[in-house]
């Protein structure tokens, strides 16, 4: 099945929920930051609907790729590193030969839900999975701090997870 097919496409509407963290955001632009910088947001697709972008960098802190909606855009470090970008029905995964760094699944045409793996331009690792809501480690892997909000709705903000500090301050509907 093509990844430009409508059964793969991560194209929804504007104010569309997006469940990331344990927590669900409408109308929130940059779902995941990280000392500034935005790892998950929500970008214009086209005049009337948005897709996600989100930006992977390594342990080193090399930027490897830029995913927009399913289109992989890898640096040369990327393809060095074997990352790659696979379809199944209703989600996207994006992976190293070893780690899988993120899933997008599209539970209904209004509806993403966002696991990820991520490292940010300063070698923080950000989790969000299905056994660790969110949480903030060291690049080698220790706990820094985990999120204690949980099954919130968050609308109208310019940032849904503001992670700065080192990882730990965790802030949830705002800019940190």
């Amino acid at each position: 099945m093509s990844p430009t097919s409508s059964t793969n496409s991560l194209i929804f509407a504007p104010h569309a929920a997006v469940r990331y963290g344990d927590n669900v955001f409408v109308n929130v632009p940059v779902i995941l930051q990280v000392d500034g910088t935005p790892l998950i947001e929500t970008i214009t697709n086209n005049e009337i609907s948005r897709t996600t972008q989100i930006s992977i960098f390594n342990a080193d802190r090399a930027f490897m790729a830029t995913v927009v909606g399913t289109r992989l855009s890898p640096t040369a470090e990327g393809i060095r590193a074997g990352i790659t970008i696979r379809f199944a029905s209703r989600l996207t995964c994006c992976s190293l030969p070893k780690q899988v760094l993120f899933e997008v699944r599209r539970v209904t045409a209004a509806s993403l839900t966002i696991t990820a793996e991520l490292f940010s331009h300063a070698g923080l690792l950000v989790r969000s999975t299905d056994l660790i809501p969110f949480a903030t480690y060291t690049g080698e892997g220790g706990l820094i701090a985990t999120a204690a909000d949980r099954n919130r709705w968050i609308r109208n903000s310019a940032v849904g997870f503001a992670v700065s500090d080192h990882g730990k301050t965790i802030i949830l509907g705002g800019e940190a």
